[in-house]
């Protein structure tokens, strides 16, 4: 996410690719009752997210998310 540092704007992101955003993925995360996000990061071939969070029992676990379908696959620390 890039927000521009004088007015606190969030900046939009270019519609140019074939993935879902990190908004969209951190939507859908609290939606499926994940709450406290502490990371979310793209992969370099851009076909996943690596996310930090808490899930509903509030245990701290590691997600993969699917950048194109937004698919959940989560992983206990």
């Amino acid at each position: 996410i890039k927000v521009n540092a004088k007015t606190g704007q969030i900046m939009p992101e270019k519609e140019t690719t074939d993935h879902m955003s990190a908004l969209e993925i951190a939507k859908r995360l609290e939606k499926a009752g994940y709450t406290n996000i502490t990371k979310i990061e793209i992969s370099d071939d851009r076909d996943k997210y690596e996310i930090k969070a808490y899930d509903k029992e509030g245990k701290k676990v590691k997600l993969e998310v699917d950048a194109k379908t937004g698919n959940i696959s989560k992983d206990w620390f």
